[in-house]
């Protein structure tokens, strides 16, 4: 089984909360994970959660090497506490997880393209110092179409792979925004999964194209491209009136 990791196209997108539904799953079916948090910026709650769903009893030092108090991006906490992030240290934790557990579950930073330190590293290239491939989180709002195709384009100018991707809804009411993102970007990239789509407050995750990579150590880059979707292809204003009842036929439509 290869290890992976959660990154996502922002600070604030759910991350830690589908690595749960994740771990969750795999543990499920009888597999032993753990999930690794190199760096943390402000708290480390998550990293307590996780370690208990996880059912393991680790150091927070070695699930999460770089803990900074200051909530800020990383290079900034990084600048501010004196302490720089040494990608050697994160390596050497990594490894000893990998080699205890069947599955290590690897979240990134706040963003593909966050900078880590003064030279150059970001949250992506860390995740391909790894060598993990990548599961892209999309906060399912406005312009979340936007901000998935700039990170998997990143991933792809870092030579990363991209396992699919998970479109997160966080408020309890869909717009229409919500309602069309999915289908707009399995459009504008036909070969990347989508593996699941989360609503509001959903305590399950269906990772089925997920574990097809990551059980049979499958290479992305060799897979056909499918659409794992029944929106894929249909016009916007089919899938508003079917999965949000939203007509534009009135005199209120808006402009095109």
């Amino acid at each position: 089984m290869r290890n992976f990791a959660i990154v996502g196209t922002d600070a604030s997108v759910g991350k830690s909360y589908i690595a749960k539904l994740i771990v969750n799953d795999l543990k499920s079916r009888g597999l032993s994970v753990a999930y690794f948090k190199p760096i943390a910026c402000g708290t480390r709650q998550d990293v307590r959660e996780l370690r208990e769903v996880c059912g393991i009893d680790e150091s927070l030092e070695l699930l999460n090497p770089y803990y900074y108090r200051s909530s800020v991006s990383t290079a900034a906490a990084a600048e501010v506490e004196g302490k720089a992030v040494n990608v050697d240290e994160i390596k050497a934790a990594y490894a000893q997880l990998s080699a205890k557990y069947d599955c290590v579950v690897v979240e990134g930073g706040e963003g593909v393209n966050e900078p880590l330190n003064a030279n150059g590293l970001t949250a992506g290239a860390l995740m391909q110092e790894l060598g993990v491939p990548s599961v892209l989180i999309i906060g399912n709002k406005r312009g979340a179409v936007n901000h998935a195709l700039m990170s998997t384009k990143m991933i792809e100018n870092l030579g990363g792979k991209l396992l699919g991707v998970i479109f997160n809804t966080r408020q309890d009411e869909w717009d229409l925004a919500c309602v069309t993102n999915r289908s707009v970007f399995e459009k504008c990239s036909p070969g990347i999964p989508v593996i699941d789509e989360l609503i509001h407050g959903q305590d399950t995750i269906d990772i089925e194209i997920l574990l097809e990579h990551i059980m049979e150590d499958k290479d992305f880059s060799s897979v056909e491209t499918v659409l794992h979707t029944p929106l894929a292809g249909r016009p916007l204003s089919e899938v508003c009136n079917e999965q949000a009842h939203i007509s534009f036929e009135d005199d209120d439509a808006p402009a095109h």
